[in-house]
């Protein structure tokens, strides 16, 4: 997830001079409950701290864009790093839960360019559906023609699918809108590299390189290093790296390709320490553990090669696993809350059911279960997907507003005016609290 969040959050949270060298003492003196405080901790990659920093402001401004695109932009780095700890079950709930919070948003704001810069990143990353995330991102650029990060984004669409020369095309055309970016400068070197054109690469990667600065340019030296590397200018291409690690040494992409660039300059033990460190960073696992196969390899060190393949595969099959449970749930959501539009409440129950087997920290799955169990007069079950529900999302003025209405349908009158309460307590506007608690006291009267 590399590409992506840098252009996301300069198009959605500018960074202002004190926040973009965050410390994590700084994010204590912003607003808490604010999208600068949210903002604050992703520059630090305190992911949690954000996602709940994004989910309290979503709860005092259910309307605010910028906090429900920055809320899935962290679920699904959230999601990244369960699968690094080779936590299936986790990776799999952030990255549902990430997928139905887009298609809601989408759904509300159909032609709203930065919904749909996320939806063709997911769909291209998440999803693996290219065609798809291609659409979307053709799209844009008709709504914004002047959305130089929308063609950015298209343009490396193009060259990572190798249809280079409409991926120089589209990298001239985002250079003509706004020429003083060295992202888009470096796109175009990237692109003028990947059709065999050096000379205009170097040209074009000087000036990019000229008003670049690593911490807050990354790719560009990133893409650099890549152009360097092709050329087998490896000290140079290392030290375009290097240049990353300096200024952000939690980078774990930095770390990764300049370990590939020390296995092809046969430096192997400096390769392994590079390895390993992209590990520690988050880098990703199988191509962390391909690079330390090489290496192992490369210094005859049968033992841990064969180490490094077991690991390989381990990550290979665990990932293929996740996607597969990611597919189940993802299409059951789907047709499931279809039936719950038409109010087939019976048909819809087993497939939240299964959702909350194959991803039982999903709050949602539990909560329309609740809904479903209820209409079909299954108090006890109902009952139980509430309290489940609550167990995870603790804070939801619409979960314990269900709740109590169901146990005020069952005559727990102390219960249910509790749970209403709470409801009110959390959310003063909850209109089925207000008038089940007016209800509740016009009864007493």
């Amino acid at each position: 997830m590399d590409l992506f969040p840098s252009i996301f959050v300069a198009i959605l949270l500018p960074a202002s001079g004190l926040l973009a060298r965050a410390q994590p003492a700084l994010c204590s003196n912003v607003p808490p409950g604010s999208l600068e405080r949210a903002a604050c901790h992703e520059r630090l990659r305190q992911w949690r701290e954000a996602e709940e920093v994004y989910r309290a402001h979503l709860k005092a401004h259910r309307d605010s864009l910028p906090a429900a695109l920055g809320h899935i932009e962290v679920l699904l780095q959230i999601e990244e790093a369960a699968r690094r700890q080779h936590n299936l079950d986790g990776a799999v709930e952030q990255a549902v839960e990430a997928s139905e919070e887009l298609a809601k948003l989408v759904e509300t704001h159909p032609d709203e360019p930065a919904v749909l810069k996320l939806k063709a990143w997911v769909l291209e990353n998440v999803e693996k559906n290219p065609s798809a995330a291609e659409q979307v991102l053709t799209k844009i650029t008709r709504i914004a023609p002047r959305d130089g990060d929308a063609w950015s984004l298209l343009c490396s669409f193009y060259l990572d699918s190798q249809r280079i020369d409409e991926g120089i095309r589209c990298f001239e055309s985002a250079v003509a809108l706004n020429s003083a970016n060295p992202l888009y400068r470096a796109g175009l070197a990237r692109g003028y590299g990947a059709a065999g054109r050096p000379a205009e690469a170097e040209k074009a990667f000087a000036a990019a390189l000229a008003t670049a600065q690593p911490d807050s340019n990354p790719l560009v030296f990133l893409w650099y290093g890549d152009f360097l590397a092709f050329a087998e200018r490896y000290d140079e291409s290392g030290k375009a790296y290097s240049r990353i690690i300096g200024a952000d040494p939690g980078n774990g992409e930095a770390w990764l390709k300049r370990a590939a660039v020390d296995v092809k300059a046969g430096q192997y033990h400096k390769a392994e320490k590079d390895a390993l460190e992209a590990l520690a960073q988050g880098a990703g696992e199988r191509e962390a553990q391909a690079v330390l196969l090489r290496v192992y390899r490369g210094l005859g060190d049968d033992a841990r090669a064969q180490a490094a393949a077991a690991a390989l595969e381990r990550a290979t099959d665990v990932e293929e696993a996740r996607r597969a449970k990611w597919r189940r749930a993802k299409t059951a959501l789907e047709q499931a809350e279809r039936l719950m539009q038409a109010d087939r409440f019976s048909e819809a129950l087993p497939l939240y059911d299964s959702v909350t087997k194959d991803v039982p920290g999903y709050a949602e799955a539990w909560f329309a279960a609740g809904m479903c169990y209820a209409h079909t007069a299954e108090a006890e079950r109902a009952e139980q997907s509430f309290r489940t529900f609550l167990r995870l999302q603790p804070l939801s003025a619409d979960g314990h507003s269900a709740l109590g209405l169901l146990l005020l349908s069952q005559q727990r009158i102390a219960e249910a005016r509790a749970e209403l309460q709470e409801a009110l307590r959390l959310d003063p506007a909850s209109t089925e609290a207000h008038e089940a608690l007016d209800s509740l006291a016009a009864h007493a009267r």
